[in-house]
């Protein structure tokens, strides 16, 4: 059953009177993925990324751009992929966005490119149990090059339960 995404009321502006909207693609271990081009704030090809003690592992830490402070998100860990044998190191390039009231840099692998899709081409994500990257996928677009899911940015930010454990207390002498 094909099934456009949610309307521009519901995130970011997706797609113009035509219904067709302009998407940002992107690499993480191996899969594309998507958000909505008008969401993008910038692209930084690295930035140094301060770690935050006890946060969400997917959380990777927080980013000083230009005085702004921005949560950096590990898109790899938050939706429990696995990276393909041939992946070259982690990710190092930030996908700035403002697709809510608060800003967030999505740490991924490659920016591909701006695409245009109509809406009609999205299908609703199905999965027989929930995981982190089904509840953080709107929408999937098979296209050429194969498949393209549509992020839910507002769930990726979601916060979760599990986070980093306390470090060890040292040893007693």
């Amino acid at each position: 059953m094909r099934q456009p995404p949610h309307t521009s009321a519901d995130q970011g502006a997706l797609s113009s009177d035509s219904g067709v909207g302009l998407y940002a693609a992107f690499l993480v271990a191996g899969r594309r993925f998507a958000v909505p081009a008008a969401d993008v704030a910038e692209v930084l090809r690295d930035g140094r990324v301060n770690t935050v003690p006890r946060a969400p592992e997917s959380l990777a830490g927080l980013l000083n751009l230009r005085g702004r402070i921005v949560p950096v998100i590990n898109l790899q860990t938050r939706l429990g992929l696995t990276a393909p044998a041939d992946h070259e190191g982690p990710a190092t390039v930030h996908l700035v966005l403002q697709a809510t009231e608060e800003w967030c840099s999505l740490l991924v692998d490659e920016i591909l490119d701006v695409v245009e899709i109509p809406d009609s081409d999205f299908e609703q994500v199905v999965a027989q149990q929930p995981t982190d990257a089904t509840d953080a996928t709107r929408a999937v677009h098979a296209g050429e090059d194969g498949l393209l899911y549509l992020l839910d940015v507002k769930q990726v930010l979601r916060p979760t339960s599990r986070s980093r454990p306390a470090p060890s207390p040292p040893p007693a002498p």
